[in-house]
This record gives C-alpha cells, sequence and structure tokens, in this order.
C-alpha cells in the first residue's frame, strides 16, 4: 500500500535520510524505532510531503507521491499526527476535528465521521466545545488523533507516546440646519477649543458633549471594520499591508465616479467592494506571493511602494481636487442632541459587515480554516488545506471589507489622492494597539482611539486629539507591548 523506495531528504544543504526503504501493506502495523536524530520525524514529514524529497521515490496504491504537496497527499489518504499533537489551541475541540475534514470527500460524511471519533474518544464529546490549548495532555493527544481520523479514506500515523487500544477620525461631516447654534457647524467640523474667558451652561456642555461620545461610537464602527480586514490579512498570510487605507481610497474613487456618472447608489457601491475584492486578490498575486518568505522588510518596502503607486496613479488620474459625492443625507434630532445620518447609516453597514464576517469564520470550513491558519501555519497541509488558497480568499475578503469602508467613508469624507495618509496610520495604529493579528483586541482598539479624537476634539482640537491619541498609543505599547488583549 504504502512504499518508500531508496528515499533520500533533509534540510537544505543537512541531509537527514539516507537511500530509506519501506513498505506498509493494507492492515499492518508499522514502526520505525531509532534513536534521537535518526531521522524518524523527517521520514514520517517526506511521507506528508512537509519536507521534500532529494531522491528515491515513493507511491501509495500504486500512485506516485513524489512532488505532491501535502494536501494533495492528504486527498490521496494518508493522514499524519504530528510530534506534539500540534492542535489549534484558540479552537474548539469541535472545530479542530472539522479542520481535519476540511477535503471534499470528508465534508459529505462530517456527521458519520464526527460520531465516530465521538465514540472511539467519549471524553471528546464531553469536551467539544472546550477550547483544545485548556485540554489535558492525554486529551490533546485524543483530539489529535481524532483529528487526522476525521477525514474519509485515511489512514493515521501513531505518534510516539500513544498507546494503543480503544480508549474512552474626526470627520469633515454634514452642517447642522441654520437653526442650531450660530457657529454649531464649524464647532461639528473641526471641534476648535473654547475661546479663552467663555461661559458655556453645564447642560449644554453635556449635551455637547454626549454627542461627541456618540459620534466618536460612530466613528469607531467603521475604523473597527477597516481594523478586522488588515488584522485579519495580517494573521492570515504575515504580512502586514501598509497600502490598505489607500485600497479604502480606490473604492471611495469608484463610487465617485460611478455615481457621477448616473449609477445608483447602492450599485456603485457594490460594483466597489466586488472591484476592490479583485484588488486584494491582485495585490497578493502579484507583489505579496513573490515575498512571502522574503525578509519582513523586504515586505514592508513591497507594500510601501504600492502605497506610492496608488497614490502617484490616482494623482494622475484625478488631481489632487477634493471631490465630495454630493450626497445629503437628513440629520436626525434627539432633543438637543443632533446626529449625522450618513455616520449612523455608515455605522450600521459596518457593524453587519463586522457580524457576517464574525459568521463566516464560526460557521464555514473556509472560515474554521482560517482561523486555523493563523495560529499554525506549517500543519494546515496536513489537515488537506491549500495555504494557497486560504491566502487568496482573505486577501480577497480583507479587500472586501476596505471596499466596504471606502462606500461608508466615501459619504462622510471628500476623497483625494492622499487620503490613505489620514486614515492608514490611524487603521495601522489601531491594529498594533489591539495586537497584530488580534481582531478581537483590533475591534476594542478601534473604540478606544475613536473617542479619544471624538472627545479630545470636543475640548481642544482635532490635532490635540490626534496627540492624545498617538501618546496614549506609545504609553500602552510600553506597558503592553503585545497589545491591550495579549494574553
Amino acid at each position: 500500500m504504502l512504499s518508500l523506495a531508496a528515499v533520500s531528504a533533509g534540510y537544505g544543504s543537512f541531509r537527514a535520510l539516507f537511500d530509506v526503504s519501506l513498505e506498509v501493506a493494507a492492515g499492518e502495523a508499522v514502526g520505525v524505532i531509532g534513536p534521537n536524530g535518526a531521522g524518524k520525524t523527517t521520514m514520517m514529514r517526506v511521507i506528508s510531503g512537509l519536507v521534500p524529497l532529494v531522491s528515491g521515490a515513493m507511491t501509495f496504491d500504486g500512485r506516485s507521491l513524489n512532488g505532491l504537496s501535502a494536501h494533495r497527499i492528504v486527498e490521496r489518504g494518508i493522514a499524519h499526527v504530528p510530534e506534539n499533537r500540534r492542535l489549534f489551541p484558540r479552537l474548539t475541540v469541535e472545530d479542530n476535528l472539522r479542520i481535519g475534514a476540511f477535503i471534499a470527500p470528508a465534508r459529505a460524511r462530517i456527521a458519520e465521521r464526527m460520531a465516530w471519533v465521538y465514540d472511539l474518544f467519549p471524553r471528546l464529546k464531553e469536551r467539544r466545545e472546550q477550547l483544545a490549548g485548556t485540554l489535558s495532555g492525554g486529551e490533546q493527544q485524543m483530539c489529535a488523533i481524532g483529528r487526522a481520523l476525521m477525514s474519509a479514506h485515511r489512514r493515521a500515523e501513531r505518534p510516539a507516546g500513544a498507546r494503543s487500544g480503544r480508549p474512552r477620525l474626526s470627520s469633515r461631516g454634514r452642517p447642522h440646519p441654520a437653526r442650531r447654534l450660530l457657529g454649531r457647524a464649524e464647532r461639528q467640523r473641526s471641534h476648535p477649543p473654547l475661546v479663552h474667558g467663555a461661559v458655556r451652561d453645564s447642560s449644554e456642555m453635556d449635551i455637547y458633549l454626549l454627542e461627541a461620545v456618540i459620534n466618536g461610537l460612530l466613528l469607531g464602527g467603521v475604523l473597527a471594520l477597516l481594523a478586522l480586514g488588515l488584522n485579519l490579512i495580517f494573521g492570515v498570510v504575515d504580512v502586514v499591508w501598509i497600502a490598505y487605507a489607500d485600497l479604502v481610497m480606490c473604492g471611495m474613487y469608484t463610487v465617485y465616479w460611478l455615481h457621477a456618472f448616473g449609477w445608483p447608489l447602492w450599485a456603485a457601491s457594490a460594483v466597489a467592494i466586488i472591484g476592490v475584492a479583485a484588488l486584494g486578490l491582485l495585490v497578493h498575486l502579484l507583489i505579496i506571493a513573490p515575498v512571502l518568505r522574503a525578509a519582513p522588510i523586504n515586505q514592508l518596502l513591497a507594500t510601501g511602494g504600492l502605497l506610492f503607486f496608488l497614490q502617484s496613479f490616482t494623482t494622475l488620474l484625478f488631481g489632487t481636487d477634493f471631490r465630495n459625492i454630493g450626497v445629503r443625507l437628513p440629520i436626525i434630532e434627539m432633543g438637543d442632541i443632533f446626529i449625522s445620518f450618513a455616520r449612523l447609516l455608515a455605522f450600521g453597514f459596518a457593524l453587519v459587515g463586522a457580524v457576517a464576517l464574525y459568521v463566516f469564520l464560526k460557521r464555514t470550513y473556509l472560515g474554521v480554516a482560517i482561523r486555523a491558519i493563523s495560529q499554525d501555519r506549517e500543519i494546515m497541509g496536513l489537515m488537506g488545506v491549500d495555504q494557497r488558497r486560504i491566502y487568496l480568499v482573505t486577501s480577497m475578503i480583507g479587500g472586501g471589507l476596505a471596499g466596504l469602508g471606502g462606500c461608508l467613508l466615501v459619504l462622510q469624507y471628500d476623497v483625494h489622492p492622499f487620503l490613505g495618509n489620514t486614515f492608514g496610520p490611524l487603521i495601522f495604529m489601531i491594529c498594533v494597539l489591539g495586537g497584530l493579528g488580534n481582531m478581537i483586541g483590533g475591534f476594542v482598539a478601534s473604540f478606544i482611539i475613536s473617542q479619544i479624537i471624538s472627545i479630545g476634539g470636543y475640548y481642544y482640537s482635532s490635532e490635540w486629539a490626534y496627540v492624545l491619541a498617538f501618546t496614549l498609543f506609545i504609553v500602552l505599547m510600553f506597558i503592553r507591548p503585545r497589545g491591550i488583549l495579549a494574553r
């Protein structure tokens, strides 16, 4: 069934296996015994496709395995329980088992396979909603073996030590109506500091402060959406897209020009989301994929070069003019508080986008794979997952979120080629503050920063509000360098 003939392999210039031959017949259990450093783990990794052959041949059921990637070998019917279990610690037991059934034949029989694994390991059924990283060592070993058994028609390698037997920003905003207090529209736009000596009624101050808090909450929703997109890409691909905010700018220009040519706003927004998602795909294929294994500085230079290209190209096409989409939405009055409907609408759609992303990551096979690959990239091939496909899907989703953010921001801000210089550092700061790759941390940090900007702008000015936000960011980086919610 499984045959190795004169297999040699290693790591770079180091050779770990020399002309190893092995035969495993159907129904046969074969043990490989040797001291540390003899090449046992390397041989398993070669069979699984994690380490490439240098010479020799491997066949399974009479078909060659030479040159196949790890996920293709899983599709052929070989499963590998890796050394030290390598579970995905922040996924539940059931999600770990589900990711083992990623290949198509296993998905069709997932209920049957899940029931079989739970019958083999009843303890796992009791712990199915528990995070895998909190299981005991024995329970983790059960989960690792069960995960390997989840794929249909696969044989599981029993790792060493396993026992046999059957176990049991501050916005430009919209002018308020003329009946508001004189100067209110300007104050809503830039929040200038109070004139020295001015006296304001305390109840009026409370109303203005409450409005600032509400505006900060609404701004935080859009920032959270963009932070989710950037954190998703970093958590999966492990590359920071410095030019992410410039994708938002591309989405804003798309909506602006389509609407200028007579398209309804909803249709222009749909095209913008799809178009920027496709742009995210192209960015990965043309810029990110070639530098995935390069030094981090090279990755930053590549995405930084994209930033300058997008800014220069849009300047060449459209000039440096500030362009307004011209859509006038009403102002909502709640007593003496006035709320921009554009901001409220943007917050609502941002919330819908965030919830849709959560459901996708939680309920779909691709979503579970995305969450898993952010925790352990190396072994994803052993689950039958093609990493390149996950990278492409993630880049498209991240681009789509940037496109959605552009559709929401164009209702509130003028679009120009250098808009990314305003939002880019802000989004990056939010992601770092929450912990790069930590989507929950980024979500929380978005509302913290937006409240500082909004309330700081109310008491002082928008410039001082940004100074306060960046000062807090620097201080928290000394106290919590891995992010405010880092474990």
